[in-house]
């Protein structure tokens, strides 16, 4: 046996595992799994920053919204994580729960005050994703929360082409009944200042 590699066999087992993970890489998967009790036991052991990013620029609490951990998003914010942050796509914590259907923690994110028509990098806000992934419950959820409809991407599509392209006409027909009383309201509000 080669003498380097005996060395890192006999000191380095763990990382021939792939079992050696950093504290910090430990509270972000904890905060993925919703594990609030070894979310606290690292954050206490540790002294690990609740805001604390992953490689692509992801915080805890974008984690556990992003795979639908309620309680670790509730754990998260009431140790002092930053719900407004992004990550280096300009993703933040309720794009990530709407686009993968968690309508509680989009619910939980737009009471916490996260602006519904954020977008990112690419121009795409929470109701372009709901409307390409064929959310319909999460998309009601954001034009009752002020989601603006008329918004569009780089590409130049609003929510509503993007379902459209996407093969969502139910979604098409929520934006666009949203849109017409839109309108309706606007036309029938008297104008101030006359």
């Amino acid at each position: 046996m080669h003498q380097g590699f005996r060395f890192i066999c006999i000191f380095f087992p763990l990382a021939l595992t792939g079992c050696m993970t950093w504290p910090s890489e430990r509270f972000l998967q904890a905060a993925g799994a919703g594990d609030t009790y070894r979310l606290e036991a690292l954050s206490m052991e540790n002294q690990i920053d609740v805001n604390v990013r992953d490689a692509d620029g992801r915080t805890a609490l974008m984690l556990a919204s992003m795979n639908g951990q309620l309680e670790a998003l509730d754990w998260l914010i009431g140790s002092g994580a930053d719900p407004m942050l992004v990550d280096h796509e300009g993703w933040h914590a309720l794009m990530l729960a709407g686009a993968h259907g968690h309508r509680k923690l989009a619910s939980r994110l737009i009471d916490l005050g996260l602006p519904v028509d954020h977008a990112n990098r690419y121009g795409n806000t929470t109701l372009h994703w709901c409307a390409a992934e064929g959310r319909k419950e999460l998309t009601a959820l954001l034009l009752e929360n002020g989601a603006n409809p008329y918004l569009v991407n780089d590409l130049g599509w609003t929510p509503a082409a993007v379902a459209e392209r996407a093969g969502f006409p139910d979604i098409v027909t929520l934006l666009s009944s949203f849109q017409d009383r839109r309108l309706r309201q606007g036309a029938a509000r008297p104008k101030s200042g006359h």
